[in-house]
């Protein structure tokens, strides 16, 4: 297989999944809670049932990215790997700490309490450095970026892509430019997560929210 695996966005009402395709598929995030019959139908329109997927990898554990994780597993045995710090979370059933970087951050950070309350999960893979994911039939590593919250991951392929859950986003008011987040836990820790990233030669950024972006308007952000 001399291409590079194959990365399909799948739109969800507030937040963006990914489907991984390579010798196997897998899934990246689940989406808010109550998508779970629209996450289905993303992955049935390219032939993909949940018992298909080899592994889901949760970026961070925030109620937009893991929401669906209980519908799924149910549904399916899939292995659940995330960073170890989210691996905490998803066992106490909570979303990690967000720290608002702007006045808007600030002021969206009050609904977040009226989101539902994550259903405790343990999960398989818990993750702290660099992880191969050929064993999941995926050319490509697990790598921490923390930033966005102390516990984030990011999907590195080969080929020059990256899934980066939300250590870059959108603006959200609907503008479809490259921000720094709503919500950075360690200032410091995200720009050497994204600086990272960068020096691996990474040109396509896949976001939770808005993208895809390229290299060049990832590099404006530093």
């Amino acid at each position: 297989m001399d291409e590079s695996p194959v990365v399909i966005r799948l739109p969800l009402r507030r937040a963006n999944a990914y489907l991984v395709i390579d010798e196997r598929p897998i899934l990246v995030d689940t989406g808010f809670p109550g998508d779970y019959p629209l996450l289905k139908a993303r992955l049935s329109a390219h032939r993909i049932r949940p018992s298909d997927l080899s592994l889901v990898v949760i970026t961070h554990a925030h109620f937009d990215h893991t929401g669906n994780l209980p519908s799924l597993t149910r549904e399916a045995d899939v292995s659940i790997a995330c960073h170890a710090n989210a691996a905490r979370n998803l066992r106490d059933g909570t979303s990690a700490v967000v720290r608002p970087r702007t006045l808007l951050g600030r002021a969206v950070r009050p609904l977040i309490s009226l989101a539902p309350k994550p259903q405790p999960l343990v999960p398989d893979i818990v993750i702290e450095r660099e992880t191969s994911l050929r064993p999941f039939g995926i050319r490509g590593r697990l790598l921490p970026t923390l930033g966005h919250t102390d516990g984030c991951l990011s999907l590195l392929l080969d080929g020059g892509s990256a899934i980066v859950g939300d250590l870059v986003m959108n603006g959200l008011l609907r503008t479809k430019a490259a921000h720094i987040p709503l919500f950075v836990h360690d200032r410091a820790a995200w720009e050497r997560s994204l600086r990272g990233l960068l020096n691996r030669e990474v040109r396509r950024f896949y976001t939770g929210h808005g993208g895809p972006f390229d290299r060049e308007e990832i590099e404006g952000l530093l």
